[in-house]
């Protein structure tokens, strides 16, 4: 994977954050979260900080189908949710081809 490394961490009174959150990563800003009309930038800093989570989670469940640990054929209906997995790594990879297996090995380091 080709993104900071976490833990991700929020960070509400850093001296240069006046308004909004900050997501940090060790010594890295990763995001400002400015304030919306909404009230949502918590909620978003806490999907931001989770990014790294979800990837690895996601990564590790297509892995498991596409290694044959998991049968997708007793399961068929399960496949929409695996191809939209794979659209996602692929997004975050910054590659538009879902069926390229490569980029969940890639995702994972492998």
């Amino acid at each position: 994977m080709r993104h900071t490394k976490g833990p991700w961490v929020i960070d509400k009174s850093h001296e240069q954050n006046r308004e909004g959150i900050q997501v940090w990563a060790d010594d890295v800003i990763i995001c400002d979260v400015v304030p919306d009309q909404h009230g949502n930038e918590e909620a978003n800093s806490h999907l931001i900080k989770a990014a790294p989570d979800m990837l690895e989670a996601l990564s590790d469940l297509l892995l498991l189908i596409v290694d044959g640990k998991v049968d997708e054929n007793k399961n068929p209906c399960y496949i929409d949710e695996v191809r939209r997995g794979l659209d996602v790594l692929a997004k975050v990879e910054g590659l538009s081809d879902r069926h390229d297996v490569k980029l969940i090995r890639k995702a994972k380091g492998d």
